[in-house]
């Protein structure tokens, strides 16, 4: 591994431990003991500072990444969430946070560079741009977005931290709220300092194949595409891939749903405890947009419940989940439903 003077003096400054610094540089995939990631931040700002007018005009002006940014928007869309509230974690000069605006969705960005936010700020006149590390999100309340767009940034990350960076995204994030990361898989070490690709040194990460996925799923995200990106900022040695997960809540088990969306027979059905059906339904709600197959799940859910609730709240419930189902499917709406519905309807 070729690493310059200037980049050992950098790393010595990162590791806050008393062991040589050679001890640090064994193995491929050996996390750094005792990072401070505040330190990590610190420089990568100030590099990004400095770097910007050039980043600007060929790193972040990228039209490889409107493939991926146009998947995402089709996600959000699939949830009829046209006007959906985005979050654009260091979002640099802007071109993402432009691309994101242009197609009708509310965005804030927020970076750590002075100097990317103030030309971010001049690219998008009308945005909201915030001046914020990515580890201290303790500002916006909590499930304020209904996604989050974050590119070069878990680059930047310790390995033995990402699990915890992306559980705490989730605090302002809707459930279900969909979360777009762009990264470097390739194949040199775990971390590197580098000048070559920024001209300055600073830590890369660089992901292994697979390790976002099952890092995003310990965090309580489920991935619901994957793209690998070519183009010019491709080498050899890594390429750009695309993740999009969708957040889960821990507390719903989809085991749950899976088995009783299999329950066919009525008294199958009845055996299942009143708690789970809840957090069922839960789990439906919370996805979002429902296909024909899930809305009728979730008739039958409510249909339980309904059942064994002395009150008139689920029968309310299943009434109505028939109804919007009657918009796409008819024969499912019987008299009875409209008859339960009538007493809400006054």
């Amino acid at each position: 591994m070729q690493i310059a003077v200037k980049g050992l003096k950098l790393q010595n400054k990162l590791l806050t431990t008393t062991g040589s610094l050679a001890a640090t540089l064994i193995g491929v995939n050996a996390p750094l003991p005792l990072i401070d990631l505040d330190k990590i931040l610190t420089i990568v700002a100030d590099t990004y500072n400095y770097t910007a007018p050039v980043d600007d005009e060929k790193q972040f002006n990228d039209s490889n990444l409107a493939e991926p940014l146009e998947t995402f928007a089709q996600l959000l869309r699939k949830q009829h969430k046209q006007r959906a509230h985005v979050l654009a974690l260091n979002c640099g000069t802007g071109w993402e946070a432009n691309f994101l605006m242009a197609r009708g969705f509310d965005l804030v960005g927020v970076d750590t560079s002075a100097e990317m936010l103030r030309r971010a700020r001049s690219r998008v006149p009308g945005g909201k741009f915030l001046r914020m590390r990515m580890q201290n999100l303790q500002v916006p309340p909590e499930e304020t977005f209904d996604a989050i767009w974050s590119t070069r940034t878990l680059i930047h990350v310790p390995q033995a931290l990402v699990v915890d960076l992306l559980a705490s995204w989730k605090r302002v994030l809707k459930p279900g709220g969909i979360l777009g990361l762009g990264i470097n898989v390739g194949e040199r070490n775990s971390w590197e300092i580098s000048e070559e690709m920024s001209g300055s040194p600073m830590l890369y990460h660089y992901f292994a194949d697979g390790e976002l996925e099952e890092a995003l799923e310990a965090a309580g995200y489920q991935v619901v595409e994957k793209a690998h990106i070519t183009g010019k900022s491709n080498s050899a040695e890594s390429r750009n891939f695309f993740v999009f997960a969708q957040r889960t809540d821990a507390s719903l088990d989809k085991t749950i749903y899976s088995q009783y969306a299999q329950y066919d027979e009525h008294e199958k059905r009845r055996t299942v405890r009143p708690e789970d059906l809840e957090s069922a339904i839960a789990l439906l709600l919370h996805t979002g947009s429902l296909t024909p197959v899930e809305q009728t799940n979730l008739c039958l859910l409510y249909d339980q419940l309904a059942l064994r609730d002395r009150t008139d709240e689920y029968r309310y419930k299943l009434a109505a989940q028939k109804l919007k189902l009657h918009l796409q499917t008819p024969e499912t709406l019987f008299a009875e439903d409209l008859i339960t519905l009538l007493p809400w309807c006054a």
